[in-house]
């Protein structure tokens, strides 16, 4: 079975500090835990200086509450694949298990439940694969639209500028056994 503490260094070497970035439709983050997402958790008082402060049991807890048990990921037996299904959660939200789901083709309710495990666990490799594919063509479409006018068919939106960075952290995802 899988574990989240193996994949705390893996996100907190991609979501190590402060961003608040206007152009980040996530607004203000610390360690990659929004504003919104800390105030959830912490109360709605809370303040940018505030989320600057967090503490590694904060930052922990919002981790493995929010974002690991709302997978399941204790349930998906290879490694990889929950850390996958979990960044990719973590990096785009609860909404995305459904992308998820369709990515390994069993219906998209949101839930992780004995289905969607059964399913990610019966094809650990295919299923990595998949996921990663939906994200990799996500981040290009979110950054890029189709323009026949344009040199190469497609014209940068507000997003080009993070491209790179959100295509080196799926790259640092890789499948193994």
């Amino acid at each position: 079975m899988a574990n989240y503490k193996n994949m705390i260094p893996k996100v907190l070497k991609w979501e190590g500090g402060w961003s608040d970035d206007p152009a980040d439709s996530g607004g203000a983050t610390m360690k990659g835990v929004t504003l919104a997402t800390f105030r959830r958790y912490y109360g709605l008082d809370k303040t940018k200086s505030d989320l600057r402060k967090i503490t590694s049991a904060q930052w922990s807890h919002i981790f493995k509450i929010g974002y690991w048990d709302r997978m399941n990921a204790d349930d998906i037996r290879n490694q990889s694949l929950a850390e996958l299904c979990v960044q990719t959660v973590w990096g785009s939200g609860p909404g995305w298990i459904r992308n998820i789901q369709r990515a390994i083709e069993v219906k998209d309710d949101g839930i992780v439940g004995p289905k969607t495990l059964a399913a990610l666990n019966a094809n650990p490799s295919r299923n990595f694969h998949r996921i990663w594919e939906a994200r990799r063509v996500f981040f290009f479409n979110l950054c890029y639209h189709p323009d026949a006018d344009a040199p190469n068919g497609v014209r940068p939106t507000k997003n080009a500028k993070f491209y790179k960075g959100w295509i080196n952290r799926l790259n640092d995802y890789k499948y193994s056994e």
